[in-house]
Parts: structure tokens; sequence; C-alpha cells
């Protein structure tokens, strides 16, 4: 079978998930719960100092894995480790928990945020992957990976870090993959749906079908059906803006501050940027917001491993 795989990638929350639940409606595509652990099988170092059998056992040791209903034996994984082409073995893991069949091609979208960290050995094991960029207001997010304690998120510092270095490594391969890769803005897309979905399928191959847009195309585990309770909906445009009057004025002034650049690149921001400075007490404070914020994280995520 020739899989052609879709990598999307941004920061977390900017709606990777949305998109790939909609692309995996169509007839000849694919998209499992999130797989993070492919990473390492698509790194040259990892596969060079890691044994099959030990790959193998960390793989399926994987909570990421575990919560996917994934399946490949040992046989089979170790077969698919020893050829010489990277992408064999992730591949054979596709095609194995594929239920779609078509006769000449599967899409595959991959819908891992941090596919971000991983483009040049992804790129290079995928010739024909395609990447899509998703970018989204940062206080949007700010305002929903605060919500939810898992994504240990407590201060508007630390998370301008985070959204900041995403977006940027994103653009980077943005250009250095150009033709490869394309980017698409949330907000935009929310508003006109159809009209971003029919210009991601012709970039990805598939076929427009308008029952795309209810989304439902991924399996989603357990633990995330909750937070991710949109993606078998329609794109609501109320979400855009829902972010408004629940992020505090400090939290909202720091970001601004802090991610004035990329937030005017993307028109997120108008005018110049404001004459905030953080003082000592400031980042005190937003550290100790931090630090409440991962044990909290800490003790959800136990809770979610155990309770699977």
């Amino acid at each position: 079978m020739n899989i052609k795989p879709v990598f999307i990638m941004g920061c977390q929350r900017s709606g990777t998930t949305m998109l790939a639940a909609q692309l995996g409606v169509a007839e000849n595509a694919v998209a499992f719960p999130e797989m993070q652990f492919i990473l390492n099988l698509a790194s040259p170092a990892y596969r060079r100092a890691t044994e099959a059998r030990d790959a193998y056992r960390q793989m399926i040791g994987n909570f990421r894995y575990q919560v996917t209903g994934l399946s490949i034996s040992e046989s089979q994984f170790t077969e698919a480790y020893q050829h010489a082409d990277l992408a064999e073995v992730i591949t054979c893991l596709v095609e194995l928990n594929a239920h779609k069949k078509p006769q000449d091609k599967l899409v595959w979208i991959e819908h891992n945020p941090k596919n971000r960290d991983a483009v040049v050995n992804l790129a290079k094991v995928f010739p024909d992957a395609k990447f899509i960029h998703i970018v989204r207001d940062p206080r949007a997010i700010y305002w929903s990976m605060k919500s939810n304690p898992r994504w240990h998120i407590g201060d508007p510092l630390s998370f301008s870090t985070l959204w900041k270095d995403a977006v940027a490594c994103c653009f980077l391969h943005s250009k250095n993959l150009s033709e490869r890769f394309v980017e698409v803005k949330y907000e935009d897309y929310v508003e006109n749906s159809a009209h971003h979905l029919q210009q991601l399928c012709a970039f990805v191959d598939l076929t427009y079908q308008q029952q795309m847009l209810n989304g439902g195309g991924v399996r989603l585990p357990k633990f995330t059906q909750q937070q991710h309770a949109f993606t078998t909906k329609p794109a609501e445009k109320s979400r855009i803006h829902q972010w408004q009057g629940k992020v505090t004025d400090y939290d909202r002034a720091v970001i601004e501050f802090e991610c004035f650049d990329w937030m005017q690149h993307y028109g997120y921001s108008q005018g110049e940027r404001s004459a905030l400075r953080l003082k000592w007490h400031d980042k005190l404070r937003c550290s100790a917001r931090s630090v409440a914020a991962i044990v909290q994280a800490k003790i959800v995520s136990k809770y979610q491993n155990t309770s699977r």
C-alpha cells in the first residue's frame, strides 16, 4: 500500500486535532490518536543506539501508544525495524491498524503538535510527506490550556515562551520546506471552514466531501474525549473570541508584550508594543504559579494513567 503522510503541527490547543478529525473523514484517509512515540522511530540516532527488542518494549510501554488502541507484534515490529528505510516500521504500524484499505494510496494524518520538533527527520524519512502548521491567537490558547490542569500552564510568562518557540519553529520549517508546507490560521479556518478545508484537501491530495466538516475522523482516547469534544462537530465561530473576559488584564498584558512580534506577524496585534516591564517580583510570582501548575498537572496525569 502506498502511504502518504500528512504531519499537522503547531502549539498545543491550536486546532491540530480539529484538522485531523475533519481530514480523517475522507475515504482514503486515516487518522489515529496522537502518535508521539513514532518520533523516536524516525530518528537515525535513536535507531543506531537502540536494538529492535528494546525499541519495541519502549514503544508498547509508552502511555501514548497504549491509549491509541494500535497493535503490532514483536516479530512484525522487529522485521520492519531492521529495514534500511526508517519509514518501514512506521508504515507497517499504520497499515496493520488502518481499517480503510484503498487500492492506490492511503493518506495518513498524524496530528501531534510536537511534530514541529522532528520535521527535519520526518521530511527525510518520508520524502513525499506534507506538513501543515496551524497557528492560533496565544491569548485563546492560554485560556484553553489554563482551564485544563493537565497542560501545567499556570502563568503567562512561561506560556509565552512555549507559544513563541512553537510558532518560530514551525515558521522556520515552513520556509525551508515551502513546497511541502502550508500554514493556516485557526480563526480564518473556523470563519470559513469549507473554503479552507477544500484547499487543504487539494494540498494533501484528498477528495473534499461536505460531511468532512462534521469531523469525527479521529478515534479519541478516553482521557482526551472531553477536551476534544468539539472535534466531532462542525467548527464553531463562537470559540474564536471565547477567551475574552476570561483572561485577566495582567496575564493578557504579559502575553501581548512577550509575544508581540509574532502576534503582529500573524495579525493578532495592531499598533505598537506596550511599555510593560516585568520586575523581579512579577517574575517570582509567575514562577510560583508555574510550579504550582506543574505539581497539579503531575497529580492529574498520574490519575489519568491509572484510570484510562
